[in-house]
């Protein structure tokens, strides 16, 4: 054993780095990749109002683009995503305290080796920020400036770190007042104060991106609802909550006590009552079930009931996606984007035509977007805008619950070009985009036509790439 323990601490990170890697470049980006880089490549301000339309913190888009100019797309962005998350498996295995194998279970977990390493979102930079903090919190009195820091850029990384940053922030900020009240002295007051002030900072940098709030960041309680954890794991989840819990009720643990309570509080009631999210959302359960345990370490080793069940939940992450009941996280590796741009240019029904794209969020776009571009292919909303451009940005949430408008569409377009609309999966494109009106009956859907005004004849549908092509003629 101890043999396997210095063959895992020797080449463990080596072996992730070869196998994230291969990972990485061997597939395309899914729309909500894309999508962060076509904000990236807008002007500053543009990015700014973005933040208050489509919910997510300004850090990464900033952070991507200096790259947009480059063509290296999508290798830039993944890179990027990449050495974020490399560096805070590099801080997890040379500067945690968890045992070799914890380690070895963290860095090779699904949440870990399957979507934060390879997948080029926010959510990286985030725990590398975060374990970073996990590093330095034993020194957080010593250091207050560095630590406040950290937490302020976790916390303009995505909304899920922002949680956590708070709650250990305001935690932070209260240790400072009891330590000004039991020692006194003129350098903690300042310390007090200066926390404070970059604490400020941070509050008014966030207020800047959601400060008149176009649209909701969340979408109402959802209408279906369902527990994102497998019971097996959530009772897991709760026996080892419930534990340190109460132990650090008994040592009081301040901190602890609020982390505990403020996060897994704020995300249980964020994903019943306001958003139900995605896996990727939910995978921050097991994200800062080791931020927890790891800020805490010392306290909470020593409670062997806890230890337990923390080995357990790390040991069924290595195989399973225990925190999502079915495996949707293949859908970030099967958007079959290229495929889809080689079907649009090669196609030559699409040579003296405008192509439009009603389903925002499905494959066809943003995937394709900047690829096309490089062929000086235009995807185009119904208001006849370039999807990449501000202003259909802007309108965002506007096509996710709209139908579309074809009176708009064919007045606005180019009547010297043809008119498609491509879009995914026939059902769904004739119910909710091609229709009128949709009247639910028991026996299904009642589907009105667009006043008898337009011809609808369905092109092509690949079953392969899960397209559907209409042209739209006019009656």
């Amino acid at each position: 054993m101890k043999k396997l323990n210095n063959f895992i601490d020797k080449y463990g990170f080596f072996v992730w780095i070869v196998i994230t890697l291969i990972i990485t470049f061997s597939r395309t980006p899914f729309f909500d990749e894309t999508h962060a880089f076509d904000i990236a490549c807008l002007k500053l301000s543009q990015i700014f109002y973005l933040t208050r339309v489509e919910g997510h913190m300004i850090l990464w888009y900033l952070i991507l683009k200096p790259f947009t100019s480059l063509k290296l797309y999508p290798y830039s962005m993944f890179i990027i995503n990449w050495l974020f998350c490399a560096g805070a498996i590099f801080i997890l295995w040379k500067k945690s305290p968890f045992k070799v194998f914890e380690k070895f279970m963290i860095a090779y977990s699904v949440p870990v080796l399957l979507y934060l390493a390879p997948v080029a979102r926010c959510y990286a930079i985030g725990i590398l920020f975060w374990f970073m903090a996990c590093k330095m919190y034993k020194s957080r009195i010593k250091r207050p400036y560095l630590f406040t820091s950290l937490l302020c850029l976790c916390a303009n990384t995505s909304s899920m770190a922002l949680i956590g940053s708070f709650f250990l922030g305001f935690s932070f900020v209260i240790e400072l007042i009891i330590h000004l009240i039991k020692r006194g002295g003129l350098e903690n007051k300042n310390k007090l104060t200066n926390v404070i002030l970059i604490a400020m900072f941070c509050a008014i940098l966030l207020l800047i991106q959601f400060f008149g709030l176009i649209q909701p960041v969340f979408y109402g309680i959802p209408y279906n609802f369902t527990i994102p954890l497998h019971i097996l794991f959530t009772c897991f989840v709760i026996i080892f909550a419930f534990s340190v819990t109460i132990y650090s009720i008994k040592q009081k643990i301040l901190p602890a006590i609020i982390m505990i309570f403020g996060v897994y509080g704020s995300l249980t009631y964020l994903f019943v009552f306001k958003y139900t999210g995605y896996f990727w959302n939910h995978y921050w359960y097991y994200f800062y079930l080791i931020i927890i345990y790891w800020l805490f370490y010392d306290k909470f080793n020593k409670l062997k009931i806890a230890h337990v069940f923390f080995n357990i939940i790390l040991f069924m992450c290595l195989f399973i996606p225990v925190l999502h009941e079915d495996w949707n996280i293949l859908f970030t590796y099967k958007t079959k984007t290229k495929e889809i741009v080689q079907y649009i240019i090669n196609n030559p029904i699409f040579k003296n035509a405008d192509i439009y794209d009603t389903t925002y969020w499905d494959n066809v776009y943003p995937a394709t977007g900047v690829y096309l571009a490089r062929n000086n292919i235009k995807i185009l909303d119904y208001y006849n805008r370039d999807r990449r451009s501000f202003e259909s940005l802007k309108d965002l949430f506007k096509f996710q619950n709209m139908h579309v408008n074809l009176d708009t569409l064919y007045n606005g377009a180019n009547h010297n070009k043809e008119l498609y609309i491509i879009t995914q999966n026939l059902f769904s494109a004739e119910t909710k985009f091609l229709c009128k009106s949709i009247k639910t009956k028991d026996n299904g859907y009642d589907i009105e036509t667009f006043q008898n005004k337009f011809f609808i004849e369905i092109i092509d549908a690949n079953k392969e790439l899960n397209i559907v092509v209409y042209k739209i003629n006019k009656i």
